[in-house]
């Protein structure tokens, strides 16, 4: 008796669909883990885990299998589907126990994941002890977030003992894989002597390795030359750097840049391109920001006729409106 057509094409079909699907989660799942992100918000502060590719609900069964097989990264990504509801039901308790399991099989990001689940009292009880405990695992593994993080506990000294060496320690470690807030943050260090001898030029070195991406960085630039602080006084060079962090939206860039237009201090004297960022900076300011801004405002306008206090609003105006829309 002659098999049916395509009968037996279909099983291993199926078979195949099933194997296909497994080795494609599998090869997404291997993708390198990525320690570092620039930021997008002009804060000059990242989001503490980079995120991943949102998983879609044809996914999930084939990353649900790996991970139920043991696979930790997989593991790892179902957990922040969960948490997230992005492609499944979102339910934190589940979500919470598969970042565990992969974090016990020593996943870095699943291990930094669940130590701020720990230090936040999310999804779990707060307990600093093992926030720093998982921090300092993935620490240990080489992921700069955490070496970040574990250096921002001992310099508060929040679940540890205060410890200005332990926190320049780990900033290095994660500053030398080009993480941009340990550069930043590194560079204050040396500027203030935390941790480390005072050295103005050392500042501005770690200050210039992040300032391609960091508003921090760039406006720490800015005011090191505006003040000679660590390399020459260069007024022309403050200024570009003061505006590069201005246009990300870091808001005392804003005011020292408007401060310059109104001094005419490396650049061209205006009024109105003065008035324009006190009056970004004013709409995104709060407390003494605001009061220093809106002091600018007062000063400039006194030399200003109506017709260019309408200019300066206007130009203030598209520019916050363009703000906004690379915000959302």
């Amino acid at each position: 008796m002659r098999s049916r057509p395509g009968a037996v094409g279909c099983g291993l079909g199926w078979r195949f669909t099933l194997s296909f699907a497994i080795t494609v989660a599998a090869v997404s799942l291997a993708a390198p883990q990525v320690d570092s992100t620039p930021n997008e918000q002009g804060t000059g502060r990242r989001p503490s885990v980079p995120r991943e590719r949102a998983l879609t609900a044809d996914e999930v069964p084939a990353v649900r299998q790996m991970a139920e097989l043991g696979n930790a990264a997989a593991q790892y990504r179902l957990g922040e589907a969960h948490l997230r509801g992005e492609g499944v039901v979102k339910d934190a308790r589940q979500g919470a126990s598969w970042i565990r399991r992969a974090a016990e099989q020593g996943h870095r990001r699943a291990q930094h994941a669940l130590g701020l689940m720990y230090e936040e009292g999310q999804d779990s009880p707060q307990d600093l002890g093992e926030a720093e405990r998982w921090f300092r695992s993935a620490a240990e593994q080489g992921y700069s977030e955490s070496q970040y993080k574990l250096g921002s506990l001992y310099r508060s000294g929040t679940g540890v003992p205060q410890d200005d060496a332990q926190a320049i320690h780990w900033y290095r470690k994660a500053a030398d894989q080009g993480h941009l807030d340990a550069q930043v943050d590194l560079g204050y260090a040396y500027a203030r002597g935390s941790g480390v001898q005072r050295d103005d030029a050392q500042a501005v070195q770690w200050w210039r390795r992040a300032a391609g991406l960091h508003p921090d960085a760039q406006f720490n630039l800015g005011v090191a030359y505006s003040q000679g602080k660590g390399l020459g006084r260069d007024d022309v060079e403050a200024a570009q750097w003061l505006r590069r962090a201005a246009e990300r939206g870091h808001v005392e860039a804003q005011l020292n840049l408007a401060e310059a237009y109104a001094r005419g201090a490396g650049l061209f004297q205006s009024s109105i391109e003065a008035y324009q960022w006190f009056t970004v900076a004013d709409a995104l300011a709060s407390g003494d920001l605001k009061v220093r801004s809106a002091g600018g405002m007062e000063l400039v306008a006194q030399r200003m006729t109506p017709a260019e206090i309408a200019v300066a609003e206007t130009r203030a105006g598209d520019w916050l409106r363009a703000w906004g829309n690379r915000k959302q």
